[in-house]
Order: C-alpha cells, then structure tokens, then sequence
C-alpha cells in the first residue's frame, strides 16, 4: 500500500501512475501537487562514455550499469573514411596531413601493448575531430608543418622524458623530422594600419567594440617568440577556433592573452577557477545589492551574450567534471545554465518564453590558461579531457636571445654587454643564514637558487653547489655560459681548494674522490631533478575529512548563499577519500631498492654494462635522497646466490658522504665478484613487498633491479608478476638492466602493464626511476 503523504518529488512510470490514480482516486493535479510525476511513453536515456580502463582497476560497467542499458559499440573510422570526411570539408589532402593521419592510424597499434601508461593514451589525442581541425588549419595556411603540428597536438614539451623519447621515434620512422627552430628568434613584423592587425604574414581586421574599457591595456615588451605565437593565435581566430595557452608557472600566459586581445581591439571577460569552483558559480555569481541577495550573470554568460572573448585563467585547478560543461558550450554553442536558461546557437520556432533562451554572440571566444599538466603543478587534467576541442599552443620560457631583446627594452640605457653577462663578480661562499630562509636570485647568501656568485644550486658564477633543502629556481645554460672566463677561472680554483679540504675532513684519498665522481658526475642532472620531484611529495595516505558539495549530510556553512540560490549540494559529509593536493605528510614514505649482486651482474658487465648501471642507480637514490630524512626513508637491500636480504643502506642510517656512499659501491661490486652461483629475486621481492606493507606510513614504493637472466633459475614471469601486485598497499616495479638477445623485452610484455621496464641505454636507467617517483607523486 501506497501511503500519498510519504511520496516525495519523483516520476512514475505510466502504469504506476496509473495504478497509483485508480488506488487513490485522485486526479492528475492533485498528484502534481504531492510532487508524483508521470514519465511519459517516449522519454528515453542515450548515455555515451568511453571503454573502462582495466589497467587502473577502475571498471564504471558495473552489473547495475551493464542491467539498465542496451549496449552498442561504436568503432572507430577506417583510415578510408577519416580521409572521406576530410577530404569532403577541407579539400585536397597534402603531404604534411597524409603523414599525421598515417601516424593516427598507426600509433594505436603500436602503443596498445605499451607497459607505459602514459604511452597508451596519446593514441587518443589524434581524434577525428582533431584531425578536422588540423586540416582546415592546413587548408588556410598551408605552411603548417607535420612536426609542429603533432608536436602541438600531443603538447610533446610536456611529455615524460621515456614518453617523448618514445613518440618522437615513432614520428621519426614515418619520416616526419623536426625543423630548424631557428627561425622563431627572428624579428617579426607587427603593428595595425587602417584598422587591419598584420602579425608576420597574417591579417585580420581590428574588432570595433563597443565597451572599450574591457579591451586590455597592459605594458608588454615585445620579443620574436611571442610574436610568432601570437601570429599563430591570429590564424586560429580567424578560423572560429578557440584558444588554450599551457605553460610553466611565469612563462607570460595571461601577458600573451592580453596584448593578443589588445591588439585585435578585443574586449574580455575574466574568470580564474579554483578547486572549489562548482558549475553554479562558473555561470551565475550571487551578490547583494540594497541588501537584497541577487543572482547576476557570470563572465562566461556576459562573454557569451556580448560576444567578448573569456580569457579562463588557472583551468587546471578546477575539477574536470565542472570545465566538462564547457564542452558542449564550445562543441556546439549550446548549454543549460543553472537557474534554467538555455544558450543556443538560434532561437527555436514557436519558443513560448524567449527569455530563457541566451543567444550565442558569433564573435564569442574563450582562451584558457593552464598550467602544464603532470608534476609538479598536480593539477586536473583539462588537456587529456578537452584539450581535442580547442587548438593548443605550449608557451615555453623565453630563449636567451628573447630575454636579452626584452631586456634591452625594459633598460635602453644599459649597455648590452652587462646585460648578457648579467652582473656575476667574483665567486664566494656567501653568508649563512641562521634561519634558512629560501633565497632566490642575489649574491648575498650561501644555499640560495638561481642567484650569481655564491654556493648554492641553479645559479651561476658560484664556486660549488650547496643545498639548503629549499625548491631550485635554475637557470638556463645560455645565461650560465655567459658567465666571463675570468669568473669561471676563480670559481673553479675556489671549488678545487674547498674540494680538497672537504676529502681531508672525510678522510677520502685522491683516487677514491675520482672513483666516486666518475659515478656520480653520470647521473648528476637526474639527481637535481629527483630532488625537486622529492620536494614535492604530498600526504598519499587515505584519511576520513570532510567531503563538500554533497546532495546528503551535514549543512556546510560556507554554501549557505548558494543554498538560498536553489544549489542543492550544500551539505558535507565524513568519508575516507584521497588527500587534497598540496595536503603535507604526517608520516614518512618508504622506500626500497632491492639490488641484484648476483654473479651474472659481475659476468655480463663487460658485456652490456648492467653492473655498473645499478651501481649508478644507488648513486642516485642516495644523492638525491640526503636531506628528505623526514619526509622519506628509504633503505638498498640486496640479493645473490648466497641470500635473499642483503643490508647494504640500513633504514634511518643513510650514508654522510661521498666516502661512505663509495665504500657501499665497493661492497656490492665485491659481493657480486665473490658470491655463490644462483638467484633469490623472488625471494628478495616477496620479502620487500611483505616488510613494506607492515609499516604504518603515507606510502610503500618497491624498486627491484635486476637482469633479464631469469629463465636459466627456473623463474616464471607469472609468479614474479603477482610477487608485484601482491599487496594493495605497496607500489612495487622491477627494471631490466641487462639481459642476452630479447630476454628482458619478453619478460616485459608478461609482466603487468606499468610494472616493467627495460634499461639497455646507460643513460635512460636514473630517467626510469624518476618516472617512477614522478607517477607516485601525480597518481594514487
């Protein structure tokens, strides 16, 4: 039995409804006003969505899911058809589209089986819709490049090292080859004459606004670079395209945007999103006028009403399923607003209300700005979700050759030799700072970055490198080869004499100092590198916290406007969920490197150098790991035919100095020299796995190295392969670092996708493990 006033607001199929009436005789009004609703006869769900990525262990085909619809797969376009498509839209196909839609078709095939994630999904950045835009582009202006192109469309710059490496020689073998870059530090002429923007070889008339006082008036000093991206901006809007910037943090993005839109004349609407931006307040803001609370339209409906362009600044930061709703929106020009209105591209015949219809300005554009995606700004990724709908442009740090032409502007006066030798002096120490405050740029103090003259890191001119445990600000090669001889000469005198005093206080020989430095001068940029992924490790462990923007629970304060506005998640609940990026560590992360001293590392160096690669891998861990003691304890363990557990860095005893790091490089090339035949790398894995799971800490991260010469020890890669997965708590990984013929690239291919990896070249080992570090900072 139904019991009317316990019904709330929901629809009611057709012989519900009508049981319902037949049981209560009652008309249909009254039902309505009981908020009972009849669903009528043809009301009917499309739901599109993408296949689930088994490899995340993330599955949304649910039985529940898999219960409620009738599924249709939809394939994706032959080569044939995509090139019928194009061909039908955008005219005759050249060479340069020919070669990206061969790279289309054919990347899928060649990542599919790829161990890299991040590898597999660039197969999907080649879209039909992508390559449409492509071809108009092409069509228009037709000087466009197939490298430029592809390199803008994956955002290659962007790309891990092993990822780019790996693109860029599947490009190669399809005979698409880089260009001289050479040419973007010409001068480029720009200015506006009759009313007509000419930019290089583009034109385009200038807009005539009529609220002037939006078109942005900035001081902007010009500089090859930019002008040629902004040429390539001022062919994109003349395609109707939408814009999207993505660039380091003060590389000029907004600077760009603006004197864009100043020179076209182009009035702007301005909006920076945040991790709390909600779909409601990216449409309507609520504000109070006489006191009385109000709903105005947002920049995005005040942009799209008066055809203004909305420069979204900070897109990242924002959850991707609110910067989703601006799919539709710049797909089709369509999207339902929050209090109800509708924007279309034209008003439907016989609309019985007009006012809830906002018509789309022809005019309308939107540029968004974005930090780029992965470490270490860990914000969402508004690239992979829409990045195919707009046309991407990579803003780089300015060239040494820009940077001394915008100089030059900012200074006129001051002579251009001090300018490109900056103003280093004579190399010292510098002072110590009894607090240890970060110091950037200057000469003042030691364990400073991106300063001139004294110790410190990512500087220049300085006598030897000092860290004080602060993030590095490095700058480029071209200013520190600008440095005057003399200078360098000084410095590097001063370096010898300090080096010499520092193995007198470890007690290190001449030869041992040698010994050491042919280790580590090998992998000393991936050292500053991992130190700065290190340094921006984040809380990883699942707490219970306050979960907002809930439709059940807890009133939250702070969305009370938004509740009285009709938001209706405004409450907050308590549940376990990932930490807020940025969230800091209140336990320590550990980590192990399990290392293989086996003979056969010992017999096959002379081969393929795997002895010595491991040897530089410890190098370093250890390096790049001193001074992170209280955010990450790692310990080495080795094992060989004698055992499954060697000690050779013992948790919480790391190593002080170069000395002791060598003394720890001796012991395990002695160890593989001198120990009995056999492997104990299972033993070894399981061992670490099963340590590292009982530890109450933010996060659990197994490094096994080892050579591909399993299968003579009777090892299986299944078994292996479930050692690696075997407890949820523990991210465990192995690395090839030698092996006979195709030994390590079959065992990669049976062991789980992102757990394996091959290091043949001795220079792509220390590159691995910081793509390892880096996936366990960007993903949990």
């Amino acid at each position: 039995m139904w019991n009317l006033a316990t019904l709330s607001t929901s629809p009611f199929t057709t012989e519900r409804y009508d049981l319902m009436k037949q049981q209560f005789n009652i008309t249909d009004d009254q039902l309505s006003i009981n908020g009972v609703l009849k669903i009528h006869p043809d009301f009917r769900i499309i739901a599109i969505g993408e296949p689930p990525a088994l490899q995340t262990g993330v599955n949304w085909m649910s039985p529940e899911v898999l219960s409620l619809f009738i599924f249709h797969e939809a394939h994706a376009l032959s080569k044939h058809e995509e090139m019928h498509i194009i061909t039908s839209q955008c005219g005759v196909i050249q060479k340069p589209l020919h070669q990206i839609i061969d790279l289309a078709h054919i990347l899928p095939h060649i990542l599919r089986r790829n161990p890299d994630p991040a590898l597999r999904n660039l197969s999907g950045h080649l879209s039909t819709r992508q390559l449409l835009r492509i071809a108009s582009r092409m069509a228009k202006f037709p000087t466009d490049d197939a490298y430029d192109t592809i390199e803008a469309t994956f955002m290659m710059k962007f790309l891990p090292s092993l990822t780019r490496e790996a693109l860029e020689r599947t490009v190669q073998n399809l005979g698409i080859n880089s260009n001289d870059r050479s040419q973007l530090e010409e001068p480029l002429k720009y200015g506006v004459v009759d009313g007509v923007l000419t930019i290089g070889g583009t034109t385009a008339r200038v807009y005539r606004a009529d609220n002037t006082t939006k078109v942005p008036n900035i001081l902007f000093y010009d500089v090859p670079q930019h002008l040629h991206l902004m040429e390539r901006l001022l062919q994109d809007f003349q395609l109707g395209q939408h814009l999207f910037l993505v660039g380091n943090q003060g590389v000029g993005k907004n600077k760009i945007a603006d004197r864009f839109l100043e020179l076209l004349n182009r009035p702007r609407e301005y909006i920076q999103l945040h991790r709390d931006t909600t779909v409601q307040t990216l449409t309507v803001q609520p504000t109070i006028k006489d006191g009385i609370l109000i709903h105005e339209d947002s920049p995005l409906v005040r942009a799209i009403k008066n055809g203004h362009v909305l420069v979204v600044d900070e897109a990242d930061k924002a959850p991707t399923h609110v910067t989703c709703i601006l799919k539709t929106l710049v797909e089709s020009g369509q999207m339902i607003l929050s209090d109800g209105r509708r924007i279309v591209t034209s008003l439907p015949q016989n609309v019985p209300d007009p006012a809830n219809y906002i018509l789309t300005h022809p005019e309308f554009r939107i540029i968004v700005l974005a930090n780029r995606p992965g470490f270490p700004f860990l914000g969402n990724d508004f690239f992979g979700a829409l990045g195919d709908l707009f046309s991407s442009h990579a803003v780089d740090n300015p060239t040494r050759k820009s940077e001394i032409n915008m100089l030059k502007q900012y200074g006129p006066d001051v002579p251009e030799g001090m300018i490109r030798n900056k103003d280093v002096s004579s190399p010292k120490h510098g002072k110590i700072d009894p607090k240890n405050d970060p110091h950037v740029g200057g000469n003042t103090w030691a364990g400073g970055t991106g300063g001139r003259d004294t110790a410190g890191l990512g500087g220049k001119g300085g006598p030897y490198r000092l860290d004080a445990g602060h993030p590095v600000h490095q700058l480029s090669d071209a200013e520190k080869a600008a440095v005057p001889e003399h200078v360098l000469k000084a410095a590097r005198e001063m370096g010898k004499k300090a080096f010499q005093e520092k193995l007198k206080e470890i007690g290190m020989s001449g030869y041992d100092a040698t010994l050491y430095t042919a280790f580590s001068r090998a992998v000393s940029k991936q050292v500053q590198s991992l130190r700065v992924i290190l340094g921006s490790l984040q809380a990883k462990n699942k707490e219970r916290q306050w979960s907002r923007h809930q439709t059940t629970g807890e009133l939250d304060d702070i969305k009370l406007i938004d509740g009285i506005l009709g938001e209706k998640n405004i409450f907050r609940r308590r549940k376990e969920q990932e930490p807020e990026l940025g969230t800091p560590q209140m336990k320590p992360k550990f980590f192990r490197v399990v290392v293989d001293v086996s003979g056969s590392m010992y017999r096959f160096n002379s081969y393929d150098g795997r002895l010595d690669r491991e040897l530089e891998a410890v190098v370093l861990v250890m390096e790049a790991f001193e001074g992170f003691e209280d955010k990450i304890v790692y310990d080495i363990i080795g094992h060989s035919g004698d055992t499954d557990k060697i000690e050779f860095v013992r948790r919480k005893e790391p190593p002080k100095n170069n000395k002791e790091r060598l003394d720890i490089l001796r012991v395990m090339h002695a160890h593989s020299q001198y120990c009995w035949q056999g492997d104990h790398t299972l033993e070894a894995t399981k061992l670490a796995v099963e340590e590292l799971a009982q530890e109450d800490c933010d996060e659990a991260i197994v490094v096994v190295l080892s050579d591909a010469n399993l299968q003579r020890y009777g090892i299986s890669p299944t078994k292996l392969g479930s050692l690696l997965t075997s407890h949820e708590k523990v991210k465990a990984y192995t690395i090839f670092i030698g092996g006979l013929g195709d030994q390590a690239e079959r065992l990669t291919q049976q062991l789980p996708a992102g757990h394996a990896f091959i290091c043949i070249d001795l220079q792509t080992l220390p590159q691995i493990l910081k793509q390892i570090f880096s996936s366990s900072v960007i993903t949990s």
